[in-house]
């Protein structure tokens, strides 16, 4: 019921490189669950909340990729800190957390907004509060699902913790992730949807990346994004080994804002 709501919400906006309609997208859905006990997936997944997000948001967005791609329990690690503001201490959880469960085995990530910055911060090598190294986590896929890769508009006005100030455009935590970017060795897949007032479409991807950009909705793109079955289907067949159904493109900053 809540993918009508949104899907009737949503503005109409045709993206050449991400041309499936909705019909397709929804019989492509029922395909990957139905032959969902034929997948083989090749590394362990590990999904990431965004900042302050309740354990819903992982919940929803890992249900449905168990759903399209049969991925066991076993191989599946969702991850949310909803009540935690500090983003070095988050950082820290998660490399601590993907390491116990998969050792120094490559993983695939799917970061929800703040959560990608999380995984890139992870993949890049994190201390302790001693100044000991604690470890990485060993990405070899991260699809991003609206992370303020260059930071968050909402931040540019409203910080009330550090996870939030580090979302501030140019701010020094962002730049480091960046110079990090430059000799990382993962995919990096980003998603965005048009009208992202929070974040900003535009901001959904590092300096110099493509985006994979589907339509907004009239309020509301930011939070609606673990609902996007255009992307969870996209990202599925990836995870899978099969063609994409999107390419990245260049979004036009007067489509970014209204949608159309």
């Amino acid at each position: 019921m809540l993918a009508n709501i949104i899907r009737r919400s949503t503005l109409p906006a045709f993206n050449p490189d991400f041309p499936a309609t909705d019909e397709q997208i929804e019989a492509e859905w029922q395909r990957l669950s139905r032959t969902r006990g034929e997948a083989r997936l090749a590394r362990p997944l590990v999904v990431l909340a965004g900042w302050r997000a309740p354990s819903a948001q992982v919940k929803i967005v890992s249900r449905a990729i168990q759903d399209l791609t049969g991925i066991g329990n076993d191989q599946l690690l969702a991850l949310h800190y909803a009540l935690r503001g500090d983003h070095l201490g988050i950082i820290r959880g998660v490399v601590k957390s993907v390491r116990e469960r998969f050792g120094d085995h490559p993983v695939d990530a799917i970061g929800v907004s703040m959560g990608g910055l999380v995984a890139r911060a992870a993949a890049a090598g994190v201390l302790d509060q001693d100044g000991a190294p604690v470890g990485r986590v060993r990405l070899a896929r991260l699809f991003t699902l609206a992370t303020p890769h260059r930071g968050a508009e909402m931040a540019k006005i409203v910080r009330p913790d550090p996870a939030a100030a580090m979302m501030r455009p140019g701010s020094a935590f962002l730049r480091s992730l960046d110079a990090a970017l430059e000799r990382a060795d993962y995919e990096l897949v980003c998603y965005a949807r048009l009208r992202d007032r929070y974040v900003g479409t535009l901001n959904c991807a590092p300096p110099g990346r493509p985006i994979i950009w589907t339509p907004g909705l009239i309020v509301g793109s930011h939070f609606s994004m673990s609902h996007d079955r255009r992307i969870l289907v996209d990202i599925a067949r990836r995870l899978r080994g099969e063609e994409p159904l999107a390419r990245p493109s260049i979004i036009p900053r007067k489509l970014a804002l209204t949608g159309r």
